[in-house]
Protein backbone atom coordinates (compact mmCIF):
# COMPACT_ATOMS: atom_id res chain seq x y z
CA UNK A 1 0.00 0.00 0.00
CA UNK A 2 1.29 3.49 -0.87
CA UNK A 3 0.08 6.49 1.10
CA UNK A 4 0.76 10.13 0.20
CA UNK A 5 1.17 11.94 3.49
CA UNK A 6 2.06 15.63 3.20
CA UNK A 7 4.05 15.15 0.00
CA UNK A 8 5.81 12.13 1.51
CA UNK A 9 5.39 8.54 0.44
CA UNK A 10 4.85 5.84 3.04
CA UNK A 11 5.09 2.26 1.78
CA UNK A 12 3.81 -0.86 3.51
CA UNK A 13 5.23 -4.08 2.06
CA UNK A 14 4.39 -7.65 3.11
CA UNK A 15 6.44 -9.03 6.00
CA UNK A 16 10.04 -9.92 5.08
CA UNK A 17 9.91 -7.87 1.90
CA UNK A 18 11.33 -4.50 0.93
CA UNK A 19 10.59 -1.75 -1.49
CA UNK A 20 12.76 -0.02 -4.06
CA UNK A 21 12.41 3.39 -5.59
CA UNK A 22 13.26 3.47 -9.28
CA UNK A 23 13.26 6.91 -10.82
CA UNK A 24 12.43 7.28 -14.49
CA UNK A 25 14.07 10.59 -15.32
CA UNK A 26 12.32 11.18 -18.61
CA UNK A 27 8.91 10.94 -17.07
CA UNK A 28 10.06 12.22 -13.68
CA UNK A 29 8.10 9.69 -11.73
CA UNK A 30 8.99 6.99 -9.26
CA UNK A 31 8.10 3.32 -9.50
CA UNK A 32 7.78 1.67 -6.10
CA UNK A 33 8.10 -2.11 -5.92
CA UNK A 34 7.87 -4.64 -3.12
CA UNK A 35 10.50 -7.36 -3.36
CA UNK A 36 11.91 -10.05 -1.12
CA UNK A 37 15.36 -9.06 0.08
CA UNK A 38 17.61 -8.96 3.11
CA UNK A 39 16.37 -12.32 4.36
CA UNK A 40 19.39 -12.80 6.59
CA UNK A 41 18.93 -9.54 8.44
CA UNK A 42 16.80 -6.47 8.86
CA UNK A 43 16.93 -2.91 7.63
CA UNK A 44 17.40 0.00 9.99
CA UNK A 45 17.57 3.73 9.47
CA UNK A 46 20.91 5.42 9.07
CA UNK A 47 22.39 4.08 5.88
CA UNK A 48 22.49 5.19 2.28
CA UNK A 49 20.44 3.72 -0.49
CA UNK A 50 16.88 3.15 -1.56
CA UNK A 51 16.30 -0.54 -0.78
CA UNK A 52 14.55 -1.32 2.48
CA UNK A 53 12.90 -4.11 4.44
CA UNK A 54 9.70 -3.80 6.42
CA UNK A 55 8.10 -5.35 9.42
CA UNK A 56 4.30 -5.74 9.40
CA UNK A 57 2.69 -2.30 8.92
CA UNK A 58 5.97 -0.53 9.65
CA UNK A 59 7.06 2.04 7.07
CA UNK A 60 10.75 2.36 6.24
CA UNK A 61 12.66 5.44 5.19
CA UNK A 62 15.07 6.25 2.38
CA UNK A 63 18.08 6.19 4.71
CA UNK A 64 17.79 2.54 5.74
CA UNK A 65 20.59 -0.01 5.66
CA UNK A 66 20.58 -3.80 5.99
CA UNK A 67 22.19 -5.09 9.20
CA UNK A 68 22.64 -8.66 10.33
CA UNK A 69 25.04 -10.51 12.58
CA UNK A 70 27.32 -12.54 10.37
CA UNK A 71 26.67 -10.61 7.16
CA UNK A 72 27.93 -7.43 5.54
CA UNK A 73 27.28 -5.42 2.44
CA UNK A 74 24.59 -2.92 1.55
CA UNK A 75 22.02 -5.68 1.28
CA UNK A 76 23.57 -8.20 3.69
CA UNK A 77 24.55 -10.26 0.67
CA UNK A 78 28.03 -11.27 1.89
CA UNK A 79 28.57 -13.80 4.66
CA UNK A 80 31.41 -12.71 6.95
CA UNK A 81 34.14 -15.36 7.16
CA UNK A 82 34.41 -16.19 10.86
CA UNK A 83 37.41 -18.51 10.43
CA UNK A 84 40.24 -15.92 10.54
CA UNK A 85 41.53 -15.95 14.11
CA UNK A 86 39.66 -19.19 14.90
CA UNK A 87 40.53 -21.26 17.96
CA UNK A 88 40.60 -24.69 16.27
CA UNK A 89 43.46 -26.76 17.67
CA UNK A 90 45.71 -29.66 16.68
CA UNK A 91 45.56 -29.18 12.92
CA UNK A 92 41.76 -29.02 12.75
CA UNK A 93 40.03 -27.47 9.72
CA UNK A 94 37.83 -24.41 10.32
CA UNK A 95 34.46 -24.41 8.52
CA UNK A 96 32.70 -21.05 8.28
CA UNK A 97 28.98 -20.71 9.05
CA UNK A 98 26.65 -17.77 9.68
CA UNK A 99 28.08 -15.74 12.57
CA UNK A 100 29.98 -18.77 13.85
CA UNK A 101 32.37 -21.51 12.78
CA UNK A 102 32.99 -25.16 13.52
CA UNK A 103 36.14 -27.25 13.72
CA UNK A 104 36.58 -30.49 11.77
CA UNK A 105 39.00 -32.55 13.83
CA UNK A 106 41.69 -34.91 12.58
CA UNK A 107 40.99 -38.55 13.51
CA UNK A 108 43.11 -38.43 16.67
CA UNK A 109 41.31 -35.48 18.32
CA UNK A 110 37.78 -34.58 19.39
CA UNK A 111 35.88 -31.79 21.17
CA UNK A 112 34.34 -28.51 20.00
CA UNK A 113 37.78 -27.05 19.29
CA UNK A 114 39.50 -30.43 18.78
CA UNK A 115 41.24 -29.94 22.10
CA UNK A 116 40.75 -33.48 23.45
CA UNK A 117 42.97 -36.39 22.53
CA UNK A 118 41.07 -39.47 21.35
CA UNK A 119 41.91 -42.53 23.45
CA UNK A 120 42.16 -45.06 20.63
CA UNK A 121 42.79 -47.86 23.11
CA UNK A 122 39.45 -47.23 24.86
CA UNK A 123 37.37 -46.46 21.76
CA UNK A 124 38.79 -49.23 19.56
CA UNK A 125 39.81 -52.18 21.73
CA UNK A 126 40.85 -54.24 18.70
CA UNK A 127 43.23 -51.58 17.35
CA UNK A 128 46.15 -53.75 18.53
CA UNK A 129 45.95 -57.38 17.41
CA UNK A 130 47.21 -60.80 18.44
CA UNK A 131 47.34 -60.15 22.18
CA UNK A 132 49.30 -56.89 21.93
CA UNK A 133 49.06 -54.18 24.60
CA UNK A 134 47.69 -50.80 23.47
CA UNK A 135 49.31 -47.67 24.90
CA UNK A 136 47.57 -44.32 24.30
CA UNK A 137 49.65 -41.22 23.58
CA UNK A 138 48.89 -37.60 22.65
CA UNK A 139 47.76 -37.64 19.03
CA UNK A 140 48.05 -41.37 18.59
CA UNK A 141 48.77 -44.75 20.16
CA UNK A 142 51.29 -47.57 20.03
CA UNK A 143 51.06 -51.36 20.24
CA UNK A 144 53.45 -53.47 22.29
CA UNK A 145 53.54 -56.78 20.44
CA UNK A 146 53.88 -60.21 21.99
CA UNK A 147 56.68 -62.50 20.82
CA UNK A 148 56.36 -63.47 17.16
CA UNK A 149 54.38 -60.44 15.92
CA UNK A 150 55.36 -57.04 14.55
CA UNK A 151 53.90 -54.04 12.68
CA UNK A 152 52.00 -50.93 13.83
CA UNK A 153 49.04 -53.05 14.98
CA UNK A 154 51.01 -56.29 15.60
CA UNK A 155 49.27 -58.03 12.70
CA UNK A 156 52.44 -59.18 10.90
CA UNK A 157 53.90 -62.54 11.83
CA UNK A 158 57.68 -62.33 12.19
CA UNK A 159 59.43 -64.73 9.82
CA UNK A 160 61.54 -66.69 12.27
CA UNK A 161 63.04 -68.66 9.41
CA UNK A 162 64.85 -65.54 8.21
CA UNK A 163 67.46 -66.00 10.91
CA UNK A 164 67.08 -69.75 11.39
CA UNK A 165 69.75 -72.37 10.78
CA UNK A 166 68.44 -75.64 9.39
CA UNK A 167 71.17 -77.99 8.11
CA UNK A 168 71.57 -80.94 5.77
CA UNK A 169 68.87 -79.87 3.32
CA UNK A 170 66.10 -79.47 5.92
CA UNK A 171 63.22 -77.07 5.21
CA UNK A 172 62.50 -74.28 7.72
CA UNK A 173 58.82 -73.98 8.70
CA UNK A 174 57.83 -70.68 10.35
CA UNK A 175 55.52 -70.61 13.36
CA UNK A 176 54.32 -67.79 15.58
CA UNK A 177 57.34 -66.91 17.68
CA UNK A 178 59.28 -69.99 16.63
CA UNK A 179 60.23 -72.29 13.76
CA UNK A 180 61.02 -75.92 13.14
CA UNK A 181 63.12 -77.77 10.60
CA UNK A 182 61.48 -80.43 8.44
CA UNK A 183 64.11 -83.06 7.99
CA UNK A 184 65.01 -84.84 4.81
CA UNK A 185 64.54 -88.63 4.84
CA UNK A 186 67.03 -90.34 7.11
CA UNK A 187 67.83 -87.23 9.18
CA UNK A 188 66.69 -86.20 12.64
CA UNK A 189 67.39 -83.58 15.28
CA UNK A 190 66.34 -80.06 16.22
CA UNK A 191 68.33 -78.31 13.50
CA UNK A 192 69.10 -81.42 11.47
CA UNK A 193 72.76 -81.30 12.36
CA UNK A 194 72.88 -84.73 13.98
CA UNK A 195 73.91 -88.07 12.54
CA UNK A 196 71.66 -89.85 10.07
CA UNK A 197 69.32 -92.46 11.42
CA UNK A 198 71.04 -95.86 11.64
CA UNK A 199 74.64 -94.91 10.93
CA UNK A 200 77.46 -92.47 10.32
CA UNK A 201 77.16 -89.51 8.00
CA UNK A 202 79.45 -90.01 5.05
Amino acid sequence: MIVNLINALLLFCPFDEHFTLEKERERERETILCKTWCHEGRFVDGGEGTSFSTSPNLPQHDTSVCVSAGFRGKNCEENIDDCPGNLCLNGATCVDDVNRYSCVCPPTYTGELCEQDVDECAHRPSVCQNGATCTNSIGGYSCICVNGWTGPDCSVNIDDCAGAACFNGATCIDRVGSFYCRCTPGKTGMNINTLPVGGMDK
